[in-house]
């Protein structure tokens, strides 16, 4: 789940500081719309199954970038032996 949330930061760092900006200065994190992280959090955690994920960032020149991720998880199919009945 880390992983998306590292990803999504990712990107939304590399749109604000490919256009010049030095530093992001705010990050809001959402989940499902709903704020979970405002404290310019580079690697929040958040329970993410099954949830949209949202980071809006705004950088040192006042630009803002979003993104947003679907996270669904499956569980993996179970490993089987077929056993002989002989």
């Amino acid at each position: 789940a880390d992983t998306y949330l590292m990803s999504i930061n990712q990107e939304v760092g590399k749109s604000l500081k490919s256009e010049g900006s030095t530093a992001i200065v705010k990050r809001v994190w959402k989940k499902n719309g709903a704020i979970f992280s405002s404290v310019n959090n580079s690697n929040p955690s958040s329970q993410i199954q099954g949830t949209i994920i949202e980071l809006t960032a705004e950088d040192n020149v006042g630009r803002q970038a979003s993104q947003s991720y679907d996270v669904r998880t499956q569980l993996p199919v179970p490993e089987w032996q077929e056993i002989s009945p002989f």
